[in-house]
């Protein structure tokens, strides 16, 4: 065989082995990757995701305090209104028996 044949037949299984030496590294590394993700995805949450999740509760538990407070305040303020009303109709009611009696003890 001449000498350039076996020279091309050289760099051509040299340039296939290269090819193939750079493909086993890559999918290796990105089994790297994903096996690394995994774990990543089972760890338990980090410190700052920790806080976070406090905090939201420490919100949660402040706005129903505050509804909880606001509910009590409207139920007295309407209990009050209807002690109110209930005085009102009562003197309107005393009013207008009085009225009745006075008008009926005019006409005798």
């Amino acid at each position: 065989m001449p000498s350039e044949i076996q020279e091309i037949i050289l760099m051509a299984m040299a340039s296939g082995a290269t090819c193939l030496v750079l493909i086993t590294w890559l999918v290796t590394r990105h089994f790297q990757r994903l096996a690394l993700l995994r774990q990543q995805a089972g760890r338990e949450p980090n410190q700052e995701v920790r806080e976070a999740i406090e905090q939201v509760k420490r919100q949660v538990a402040e706005l129903r305090d505050t509804t909880t407070r606001y509910d009590l305040s409207f139920d007295s303020a309407l209990q009050r209104i209807e002690s109110r009303v209930g005085q009102l109709e009562a003197r309107v009611v005393a009013s207008e028996s009085l009225e009745a009696s006075q008008s009926a003890g005019a006409r005798r």
